[in-house]
């Protein structure tokens, strides 16, 4: 049974991350994590991982870039 609950749980982790689940699979997902440590750990190492590629990920535009997007702004405001 314990076998079958983490299947179901790690299936629909990712959906749980992005708050793409139905509250009542939420609430059993949120109360398999509290007595499965295996799951809990796979889903903060998921939810960490997140955060890091979030963090890491940003790409700065050119400094040219910007100031053109900024005239032109200017330019359709007037």
């Amino acid at each position: 049974m314990r076998r079958n609950s983490c299947f179901r749980a790690a299936s629909r982790l990712y959906s749980y991350l992005d708050g793409e689940i139905r509250a009542i699979r939420r609430i059993r997902i949120r109360l398999h994590l509290r007595q499965c440590l295996n799951c809990e750990r796979a889903y903060r190492f998921e939810k960490r991982l997140r955060g890091f590629i979030r963090e890491r990920a940003r790409v700065e535009a050119p400094p040219e870039v910007v100031e053109r997007i900024r005239r032109l702004i200017r330019e359709r405001s007037s």
